[in-house]
């Protein structure tokens, strides 16, 4: 099978990360994607905890959507060529590949062994706030040639938690489980990335 990797904080996980693996389930050869909160962030980003975090994806996991711990069964900093190439060894059976959004492009080659990632696997990249065209001159200065831009969102977890922070409804950026938990474990009240 083909299985591609959408990875992150997932705090929270919302309809921009399911709009893109739907679309890369519908356009590309892909059978699954595979949400994979991370343990912690590589870049030393503020994140809820894994619990919160995991069970909130797993709100999100539907048909050829499915979520992976393997991330933070690891319980360190997972790096993507690590995450990918253990993946590769213990599911041979299947080809993997990678979603990233557009706005992490302009530190792609700040990641772990990034020239690595690109002459083994295919990056698909998803466009975010109106990033589109931009996003197209640093992948030619990087010579990303086998790589696709698909139809963009501007959803963000950081609008998100601060809408919860709030008070705000959080209809039309989250699924409805996954909004009905923020608010059951008082999530992001008191987070500190919500100014």
């Amino acid at each position: 099978m083909y299985i591609a990797i959408l990875g992150g904080s997932f705090d929270p996980p919302h309809f921009g990360h399911l709009l893109a693996a739907r679309q890369i389930l519908d356009f590309t050869k892909t059978d699954e994607v595979w949400l994979m909160p991370c343990f912690s962030h590589p870049f030393d980003k503020n994140t809820s905890s894994v619990k919160h975090r995991l069970a909130m994806a797993k709100l999100c996991s539907k048909g050829k959507i499915k979520v992976s711990d393997w991330e933070i069964k690891q319980k360190k900093i997972s790096y993507s060529i690590n995450t990918l190439n253990c993946l590769s060894q213990k599911f041979p059976q299947h080809k993997f590949s990678f979603i990233i959004g557009s706005e992490q492009v302009k530190d792609f080659k700040k990641w772990k062994d990034w020239q690595q990632i690109l002459k083994k696997y295919k990056i698909w990249i998803f466009p975010r706030d109106g990033l589109f065209a931009k996003t197209r001159t640093v992948l030619a200065g990087m010579v990303l040639v086998r790589h696709r831009l698909l139809v963009t969102s501007a959803l963000a977890s950081t609008k998100i938690r601060k809408r919860a922070r709030k008070g705000l409804d959080l209809d039309y950026f989250v699924p409805e489980k996954v909004e009905a938990y923020i608010k059951k474990h008082n999530l992001y009240k008191d987070y500190k990335n919500c100014k």
